[in-house]
């Protein structure tokens, strides 16, 4: 399901609100390390 939901973001990309509400919700899960790499991912990647 992250895989997909993160294909899914990629359009959205450079909206920096997307990725917040996406890793806001795995750590409301407890995927704190999931979230974290996200976030990551997002800063390096799509919103430089």
């Amino acid at each position: 399901v992250i895989k997909l939901y993160e294909r899914c973001l990629i359009p959205c990309a450079s909206y920096p609100e997307f990725w917040i509400r996406y890793v806001q919700s795995i750590e409301a899960k407890g995927g704190r390390e999931i979230a974290s790499a996200a976030l990551l991912r997002a800063t390096q990647i799509f919103l430089k």
